[in-house]
């Protein structure tokens, strides 16, 4: 499946995908989505060369080897950063 905005946007029915910003290499999705943005922005693509990992670690991935995404939270006060990771993961799967 392709990821490019003509093949995607038109699946998006909630608030989650837009903006939706699209790249075929970037260095990491992280670069492409920031704190300006609104909750929901999407950002992918399918070559990253130099992926941010946890604690600080860096990692790439070839084309059609691994899900390259970010997308933009605004968790409510109070609540975990772990728990969001693991709501994330729930999610994916």
């Amino acid at each position: 499946m392709s990821l490019a905005p003509e093949a995607v946007e038109p699946l998006h029915t909630g608030r989650f995908g837009r903006p939706y910003v699209h790249r075929e290499e970037c260095e990491s999705t992280q670069a492409l989505v920031g704190p300006s943005d609104s909750e929901g922005a999407v950002a992918v693509c399918e070559v990253q060369t130099a992926g941010r990992g946890r604690l600080g670690r860096v990692w790439e991935a070839p084309r059609d080897a691994a899900i390259l995404c970010s997308t933009v939270l605004r968790p409510p006060a109070g609540r975990k950063p772990p728990e969001l990771a693991l709501v994330g993961g729930v999610a994916t799967a």
